[in-house]
């Protein structure tokens, strides 16, 4: 690839020679072959369009319009792995791209992060190459596969069509996202959401993946819009109709488990204290029957029960006046006293001034009655465990509205104020209703009214335009200029801009003098 001047024209291009073992009756079809990708319009403002094919000596080269940027493969080095909602309005014009290419018969097939430039300081991006492996395939020249971006499909040499970009795509998306490149086909770990849906990208069969660019990139904002709102689903749920058709037998369930909110500690409730109930009166306990024989013993292997009585009776006195005692002495322990300090001495800040009253006479217990164990004293109630009051969600107060449009590249304004180019993600917008208008040259705008709520905070809007013009399409135009070496001041018309690199939008349509003056270097202007 090759920049150039184009001197007619008064513009830079780019020009791509084939260098290919191929006779050069063969070079002069492929260059006719590719005269056709000349004709009218680019089909979307994210293609690259062909200006001019030809033969220089006996390579076939084709020229292109020049695209401002670095290649998406350089771009990754600083950018990956971007979180998904600031990817998905790039891999969307990507989407975008390949729909709108498939749909005048121009596939791609070996879509690259090299084919994809990225627009200095922006997500921006603009694609190269539709139309030039059907255009080699149709002179009998295989292009090579570029793993691992390429289908299996086309690997193999086989037949091909819109799902084999969807494959390259879903590649280009899991390196942008991940931050690495995907090793094959059903490489992606299944337990997270986002992994499945680039798992059905790039099935290995592909009647298994999304149908078209369009329906993968729905797939990923639903992924997106559920992740931001944190909404748990229940298993089993799927997409919306027509949206997998027809790979959602394997896409199903993609959405399950989308990082639900996890619910705030519930502090368990105190334990009831647990109450013995004292055996009833003259009841003869278990140790006693025991040894009395009433539990089946055999009477004559206890030749002296009273002697068992006595003892067990005495051991149940004991353990009461010894329980009432350490009990007694716990008390006292724990009322500390403290001596009168003297005058202006400080007391200790852990410690208190109390007077503490005698301790009361302790009841008289009643002997129990022969035989039996005195009943144990009930159990005090354990402490009841502080409860922490659960924090407090605080209600949305702003909420995110997602516009899409076909085609893509329209402006988008919401309440009179400009927010970007579908596609667009408008964040911390106040709830509430808004007017949001969606316009692009050659379209009759379109204006919707949103609603968002504390309920339904996230909407995705997507807007058809219908060919057309209107007294309110936009009447102005933007330029970008830039230079070597850069930071050269800009002036347009006499009016000074701002410094090289940059977008100068707003333009009335005609023809403008573009001036840049560096100091060191020479005038230049165009």
């Amino acid at each position: 690839m090759f920049r150039s001047y184009d001197s007619q024209r008064d513009r830079l291009i780019a020009v791509k020679a084939f260098k290919l073992d191929i006779v050069p009756e063969d070079a002069q079809r492929l260059a006719e072959a590719l005269r056709p990708l000349c004709e009218g319009p680019a089909p979307d403002r994210a293609i690259v369009r062909l200006l001019e094919t030809g033969l220089s000596g006996s390579s076939a080269f084709a020229a292109m319009e020049f695209a401002t940027g670095e290649s998406l493969d350089v771009a990754m080095r600083h950018l990956a792995p971007l979180p998904l909602d600031e990817a998905l309005p790039m891999l969307a014009a990507i989407a975008s791209a390949i729909d709108a290419a498939w749909a005048t018969g121009l596939g791609h097939g070996a879509l690259h992060p090299r084919d994809i430039i990225v627009a200095p300081g922006t997500l921006d991006v603009r694609v190269t190459g539709f139309g030039i492996v059907p255009a080699l395939e149709s002179i009998g020249v295989a292009p090579p596969p570029r793993r691992p971006y390429s289908a299996p499909e086309r690997v193999a040499g086989q037949a091909w069509d819109v799902r084999a970009d969807v494959f390259s795509l879903g590649a280009i998306a899991h390196e942008v996202l991940t931050g690495r490149r995907p090793i094959g086909s059903g490489e992606q770990d299944a337990g997270e959401p986002l992994h499945r849906v680039l798992a059905v990208a790039l099935a290995a069969d592909p009647d298994d993946r999304f149908p078209s660019a369009g329906a993968f990139i729905e797939a990923l904002a639903e992924v997106e819009t559920r992740m931001e709102a944190g909404s748990e689903m229940e298993a089993g749920s799927e997409m919306e109709a027509g949206s997998l058709d027809p790979a959602d037998h394997v896409a199903r369930d993609l959405l399950v488990d989308l990082n639900p909110i996890e619910p705030d500690p519930v502090e368990p409730e105190p334990e009831a204290p647990t109450v013995y109930d004292a055996p009833a009166p003259y009841e003869v306990p278990v140790a006693a029957a025991v040894l009395t024989g009433e539990l089946g013993h055999d009477d004559r292997r206890y030749p002296y029960p009273w002697v068992a009585l006595a003892v067990v009776g005495l051991a149940g006195v004991v353990l009461a006046v010894v329980s009432y005692g350490w009990g007694f002495r716990r008390g006292n322990e724990s009322a500390r006293v403290i001596e009168p300090v003297a005058t202006g001495a400080p007391i200790a800040r852990n410690e208190t001034e109390v007077t503490v009253a005698p301790p009361p006479a302790p009841p008289e217990v009643p002997p129990p009655p022969v035989g039996l164990a005195p009943p144990p004293a009930p159990l005090a109630p354990p402490a009841a465990p502080l409860r922490r009051d659960a924090p407090v969600r605080a209600a949305a107060l702003v909420g995110r509205l997602v516009v899409r449009s076909v085609p893509s590249g329209a402006l988008v304004t919401v309440d009179g104020r400009r927010v970007g180019e579908t596609p667009v993600s408008v964040r911390d917008l106040p709830l509430g209703s808004h007017s949001v208008q969606v316009a692009r040259p050659g379209y009759v705008p379109e204006t919707r009214r949103v609603t968002l709520s504390a309920a339904s905070p996230s909407r995705t809007l997507s807007v058809p335009l219908r060919a057309g013009v209107s007294q309110s399409t936009p009447r102005t135009g933007s330029i970008y200029v830039d230079s070597r070496p850069r930071a050269a001041r800009v002036l347009i018309d006499g009016r000074y801009v701002g410094t090289s690199p940059l977008l100068v939008p707003e333009l009335s349509p005609g023809p403008h003098t573009v001036r840049f003056e560096l100091a060191g270097h020479a005038t230049s202007s165009s």
